[in-house]
């Protein structure tokens, strides 16, 4: 198993490919023994079609640190996409573009709950017009009624978890300004690739998850998955946690760094209101549509797996950007059923 996963490492670092997907097909092989014994090579390649069509920059990036991502979310079960499990986000690392692998708040309780030694039972933001009560002491308390009508600032988030071990509840609060410290000393969160951009509300959670992470009984096995947050690894191993973070942290980000992943970038004559984050541009299709049938076994397909009807357009235009399924092409129609099957609520 050495020698073969020392070719995958020198394959990785020295074959020279157009695409991620050529790398893919090339090393098929030697990847194949990396992976889960329920991921296969195909369902790996899937998984790098999906990533790239919902974020193309990635293509920018090393291919040693997405494939060492990809593998990661492989390893840890969990899944890519706006289901709130792992972000991949392009960061500038030692001068060079690569991919983060960030976790996100759901895959934090998923990795939590499947310890079988704790469960998360909630988590939520406060905000300044909800009944808000806490205090710690002897006989704490905690107590929290959101209002019905505008909830204001966000003010804290707070986590209840369950130790299953001892059979008792714990919580903790952090106020807005703990947040704010935990998202300051993330390097990669000024980035418009960010989840705390996109998704502001769950890094909050997440942050509150991770913050209660270390009152509980996790094994060793655990904890490490939780630590694969915010990494980048380019090196390819049978148990990823155990290869050491490579990220740079007093890099910049990709937006931050003098040279951009993007190429239309806002010209410095541009007025300071009319600036905006450089978006993922819409990939030009041509080619015939899926007929009226087709795209109605696409929505049973994604009803049956538990998808809501705004929740099915959210996740095909987040995964795959299309805006309407009349839309779709008939050569993305069976990887896009194939991606719905497998949706997990």
């Amino acid at each position: 198993m050495g020698s073969q996963i020392e070719k995958a490492k020198q394959a990785v670092a020295s074959t020279r490919v157009v695409t991620v997907k050529d790398f893919m097909e090339s090393q098929r092989g030697l990847i194949a023994k990396v992976l889960p014994k329920t991921i296969t090579p195909d369902r790996m390649l899937g998984i790098f079609t999906m990533i790239l069509k919902s974020t193309p920059v990635l293509a920018n990036c090393s291919q040693q640190s997405l494939i060492g991502a990809v593998i990661q979310t492989a390893q840890l079960g969990l899944q890519p996409g706006n289901i709130g499990h792992i972000y991949l986000v392009p960061f500038q690392n030692k001068g060079v573009k690569e991919v983060q692998l960030i976790i996100g708040y759901k895959g934090l309780v998923e990795l939590v709950n499947r310890s079988g030694k704790a469960s998360i039972l909630n988590a939520e933001v406060v905000y300044e017009n909800d009944t808000f009560q806490y205090e710690q002491g002897l006989n704490p308390i905690l107590r929290h009624i959101p209002t019905a009508g505008e909830r204001g600032e966000k003010i804290g988030v707070y986590c209840i978890a369950k130790n299953l071990l001892a059979n008792e509840k714990v919580f903790v609060y952090l106020q807005k300004n703990d947040v704010e410290k935990v998202k300051k000393a993330s390097k990669s969160s000024s980035g418009s690739y960010s989840p705390w951009n996109t998704w502001e509300e769950e890094m909050w959670k997440k942050t509150a998850v991770k913050r209660i992470v270390k009152l509980l009984p996790l094994s060793a096995e655990g904890q490490a998955a939780v630590g694969a947050d915010e990494t980048i690894k380019t090196k390819i191993d049978p148990d990823m946690a155990s290869v050491p973070d490579e990220t740079e942290w007093d890099g910049e980000t990709i937006e931050n760094a003098t040279e951009s992943p993007v190429t239309d970038e806002v010209p410095n004559d541009t007025p300071e209101q009319e600036k905006v984050q450089p978006e993922v541009a819409q990939p030009v299709r041509e080619g015939p549509v899926i007929s009226e049938p087709q795209r109605k076994r696409l929505f049973a397909i994604a009803m049956g797996a538990g998808m809501e009807k705004d929740g099915f357009k959210e996740w095909l235009l987040y995964n795959y950007n299309y805006t309407s399924s009349t839309d779709i092409l008939k050569a993305d129609y069976d990887t896009i059923c194939a991606e719905a099957e497998v949706y997990q609520p």
